[in-house]
């Protein structure tokens, strides 16, 4: 069972994802994994970040775009106000100051953001991007391919609900290194 565990978290570790919700961190934590990464806790749509990895991310981090916000339990959550992502920071309301600690998110997201550029020019992860808001085309998986691919060759999954012709957990090639991923809910 040792084995069997190390075994999974390995495989947890050979990805990151890149946004829509939480659901592929949650996965990686219940498998032993939890590594650091801009987007694993974080909220944002594919089509945000396609125009991200377009201009290298440059528009991350920005402070005059970040704020604070919350979810309904009191967790901070940190916002662009342009709509480009939130990620959740696991902090509650109240137990902080919440301007020195937007000062830190902010330095956070800054060194994630380097981590994860340093990891897409590596290309030794398969980047993982899953909807629920909105269903991926195969127009928008070849753009979001295009901007990993800025930084060097990199694997993309993205998911997608069943569909006709695709089984739950079957996966499909759309081109070289784009993989789509198809689940029932």
């Amino acid at each position: 069972a040792e084995d069997e565990a190390a075994a999974w978290k390995q495989l947890a570790l050979q990805f990151e994802g890149l946004g829509d919700q939480c659901e592929f961190g949650i996965v990686q934590r219940r498998l032993g994994a939890d590594p650091i990464g801009l987007f694993r806790f974080a909220a944002v749509s594919a089509t945000s970040m396609a125009g991200l990895l377009e201009d290298s991310f440059d528009r991350l981090g920005d402070p005059e775009f970040i704020e604070l916000g919350l979810t309904g339990g009191d967790e901070y959550l940190l916002r662009d106000t342009r709509g480009l992502y939130h990620m959740h920071c696991f902090v509650r309301k109240g137990s902080v100051d919440e301007t020195k600690f937007l000062g830190q998110q902010i330095t956070r997201l800054r060194y994630l953001k380097k981590k994860l550029i340093s990891d897409l020019q590596d290309g030794h992860k398969i980047f993982v991007h899953k909807s629920s808001l909105e269903r991926i085309d195969d127009m928008l998986v070849r753009s979001l391919h295009a901007g990993l691919e800025r930084f060097g060759p990199n694997v993309l999954l993205v998911t997608r609900q069943t569909e006709a012709g695709h089984q739950p957990g079957t996966i499909s090639v759309l081109g070289e290194r784009i993989l789509v991923g198809y689940l029932d809910t």
